[in-house]
C-alpha cells in the first residue's frame, strides 16, 4: 500500500474516533442534565373528599435547562405498593379530580413550583404518581423522574385526645362532612352515634375501658374508616414513694431530699402540709429535690402522680430540725497586757442566744508575735479554753480567731488584744472586753499570770517596725493576689464567649453538635417550666424547658432539643 493510501486511512480513524467520542460526550451531558432534575419523593393531600386541596411540588435544576412534561398515574384503591407498574390507572378510573401545568421550562440552577390540585369524588385512601418528563431539543424523553402521591380522602378525621388519661369517660372530636350521622367505635365495636353541625366539626362522649382503647368513626352506609387515635385509660395510682433518712438537725436552709418512686411519675414533695416542688423519678425510680426549711421542725412527705394524673398515698414521714446556724465567741479574761504576759481566752458556741452544749473541737489562731498554749481545744458543754503569751514587747496589738473543723457551717469568732510597752504601761482589767458575752473564769489561773508578768518584763526595739513590715507585705501580697485574680476571670470569660461563639457559629452552617444527655431529675418551676439536672461524660448541668416539651420527654423517654438529645435513664 503507498503512503498516500496509509495516510488517508489514519484520517478517516481518526475522524470516526472523533464521531464517537462527541457521541459519548453528548450522552454524557444528557444523562448528567436529567441526573440533575430533583423532585420530592411524596406528596400527601388530606381532607379532599368532595373539597379540592391543593399542593406546591418544587422542582429544580443543576445544569438542564428545557422542557418538561407533567403525567399522572394511579393504582387501584387498596393497593399501597409503590410499582410504577402497578400504577396503570387514570385519574377518571379511580375516581380522582387532578390539575397542574402539564408542561412548564426550567432553566439551569433554578427552580420551577408546579401547584397540585386534588379531590376525591368517594372517601377512600389513593395512591398515584406524578411523573416528569425532561424533553430534548427533538422532543425525546430523557430521563424520567415520579413523584408519589398520597391521597387520604376519608371523610371523617378524629381529633387525638389526651392520653394516657383516669377518666372513663371522654370527648372525641373531629371533622366531618356537613350534617352527617357519624358512627364511633372503641375497639370495633359500635359505642355512640353523633351527628356533625353545619361547620362540619364532630363531637361525641364515648366511654373507655382500662388500658388501651383503639377509637375510629366512619360514615353509616359506608365502609372507609376514619384515622385511629388510641387512647389508654388508667385509673390505677402508683405506690406511694419512699423518702430517704435526711440528717437532723442542719444549719443550713436548703436541704436536698432524696427517694425511690414508680418510674416516670411526678413526685410532689410538702414541707408541713405545704407543696415545695416537683421531682421527676427515672427509671431507676430515684429522684431528689432542693426544698426549702422553716426554722424549727419540719415534716416532710411525698405523693407519686403518674402520666394519667392518678395521685399515690401520702409517703411516710421524715423529720428535719433547721436550727440557727452556731456562732463562736471570743473572751478574754483581760485585752491589754504587757510583753511575756499571759491572757486566757474562752471561745463559747451559741445557737441563738442561748449556750449550745456542744463536745466538738474548736481551733484557734494568732496573728503577730503572741503564742497560744493549744490551738486547737475540744469543748466541753459549748466552751473551749487556751492561754495566749504576749511576745511582743514594743507594744502592738494581736487578733485571735476560732472555728470549728467539725462543722464548717459555724460562724467564726474573733478578739483584739493589745500589748503595752513596759508593765508601768499596763491598765489592769477586772472585767471581760466589749465583745466578752462570758463572765471572767479561772480566776486563779489569772492571778498566776499577773504574777508572770510581774517576774518578766522583756523588751524588744524593732518589734514595731516589725510589726509594720509584715502589715505592709500583707497588704501588697493581697493586692496581688487580687489583681491575678481579676485577670484570671477576664481570660474565663473570653474563652466562654469563644466557645459560645464557634457553638452558635457550628449551629448556624448546619455543623453536626448533637450530642445526648442522660437525665438525672427534673423539677417544676413556678411559671410552669421544668429545670432538668442533665449529665454527660461525668458532668453535670441544669437547663430549663416548657411543660409541653416536658411531657413529651416522658412520654418517648427522649426528646431533641437545642441540637442535644435528651434521654430519661
Amino acid at each position: 500500500m503507498s503512503g498516500a493510501a496509509l495516510t488517508g486511512v489514519r484520517k478517516a480513524f481518526l475522524m470516526l474516533l472523533l464521531v464517537v467520542g462527541v457521541l459519548l460526550l453528548v450522552t454524557a451531558v444528557q444523562t448528567t442534565q436529567a441526573a440533575s432534575i430533583i423532585v420530592p419523593e411524596e406528596v400527601k393531600f388530606e381532607r379532599c373528599y368532595e373539597n379540592a386541596v391543593s399542593r406546591t411540588v418544587v422542582i429544580s435544576s443543576m445544569d438542564y435547562a428545557g422542557r418538561v412534561r407533567v403525567s399522572d398515574f394511579w393504582a387501584e384503591c387498596g393497593v399501597a405498593e409503590r410499582n410504577p407498574l402497578l400504577h396503570n390507572k387514570s385519574a377518571d378510573d379511580v375516581g380522582i379530580s387532578i390539575t397542574y401545568d402539564e408542561e412548564f421550562y426550567i432553566s439551569e440552577m433554578q427552580t420551577y413550583s408546579l401547584t397540585v390540585s386534588v379531590s376525591a369524588a368517594s372517601p377512600d385512601i389513593y395512591h398515584g404518581m406524578l411523573l416528569f418528563e425532561p424533553l430534548d431539543a427533538a422532543g425525546d424523553i430523557i430521563i424520567a423522574r415520579a413523584v408519589w402521591l398520597f391521597v387520604d380522602a376519608r371523610a371523617v378525621v378524629l381529633q387525638q385526645p389526651e392520653s394516657p388519661t383516669n377518666k372513663t369517660d371522654v370527648e372525641i372530636q373531629g371533622l366531618a362532612p356537613r350534617n352527617t350521622c357519624i358512627e364511633i367505635y372503641v375497639n370495633a365495636e359500635l359505642v355512640n352515634v353523633a351527628s356533625s353541625d353545619e361547620h362540619g366539626n364532630l363531637s361525641a362522649k364515648v366511654s373507655l375501658c382500662e388500658g388501651t382503647n383503639e377509637i375510629f368513626a366512619k360514615i353509616s352506609d359506608v365502609n372507609v374508616t376514619s384515622n385511629v387515635v388510641t387512647v389508654k385509660c388508667d385509673t390505677t395510682p402508683p405506690e406511694p414513694p419512699k423518702l430517704d433518712e435526711p440528717p437532723s438537725p442542719v444549719y443550713k436552709e436548703e436541704i436536698e431530699i432524696t427517694g425511690t418512686a414508680e418510674p416516670y411519675t411526678t413526685v410532689k414533695i410538702f414541707i408541713n402540709g405545704n407543696v415545695s416542688g416537683e421531682a421527676l423519678a427515672v427509671a431507676s425510680g430515684r429522684f431528689e429535690l432542693e426544698v426549702t426549711l422553716v426554722r424549727g421542725n419540719n415534716t416532710i412527705t411525698a405523693i407519686a402522680v403518674d402520666d394519667a394524673d392518678n395521685p399515690s398515698n401520702e409517703s411516710a414521714p421524715v423529720f428535719v430540725e433547721y436550727k440557727e446556724r452556731p456562732k463562736i465567741r471570743l473572751s478574754a479574761n483581760r485585752t491589754v497586757l504587757p510583753a511575756n504576759a499571759t491572757a486566757l481566752l474562752t471561745a463559747t458556741i451559741y445557737e441563738g442566744d442561748a449556750v449550745a452544749a456542744l463536745n466538738i473541737s474548736v481551733k484557734f489562731e494568732v496573728s503577730g508575735n503572741a503564742t497560744l498554749s493549744a490551738y486547737e481545744v475540744n469543748a466541753t458543754n459549748g466552751k473551749a479554753t487556751t492561754e495566749m503569751r504576749a511576745t511582743n514587747a514594743c507594744g502592738g496589738s494581736v487578733t485571735i480567731t476560732a472555728s470549728s473543723p467539725e462543722m464548717p457551717e459555724i460562724e467564726k469568732g474573733s478578739i483584739t488584744v493589745t500589748f503595752t510597752p513596759s508593765e508601768e504601761h499596763v491598765e489592769p482589767e477586772t472585767q471581760p472586753s466589749t465583745n466578752q458575752t462570758e463572765p471572767l473564769e479561772n480566776t486563779m489561773f489569772a492571778e498566776n499570770a499577773t504574777a508572770a508578768e510581774n517576774a518578766t518584763n522583756a523588751t524588744s526595739n524593732d518589734g514595731g517596725e516589725s510589726s509594720f513590715a509584715a502589715s505592709n507585705f500583707a497588704a501588697y501580697k493581697k493586692s496581688w493576689i487580687a489583681a491575678l485574680a481579676a485577670v484570671i476571670a477576664v481570660v474565663a470569660v473570653v474563652i466562654f464567649l469563644l466557645m459560645r461563639r464557634n457553638i452558635k457559629a457550628e449551629s448556624e452552617t448546619g455543623g453536626d453538635i448533637k450530642s445526648t444527655w442522660s437525665v438525672l431529675n427534673a423539677n417544676r418551676n413556678k411559671d410552669g417550666t421544668y429545670t432538668l439536672k442533665v449529665s454527660k461524660d461525668g458532668k453535670e448541668t441544669t437547663i430549663r424547658i416548657s411543660k409541653a416539651s416536658y411531657k413529651k420527654l416522658k412520654k418517648q423517654g427522649g426528646l431533641d432539643i437545642g441540637g442535644h438529645f435528651l434521654k430519661l435513664l
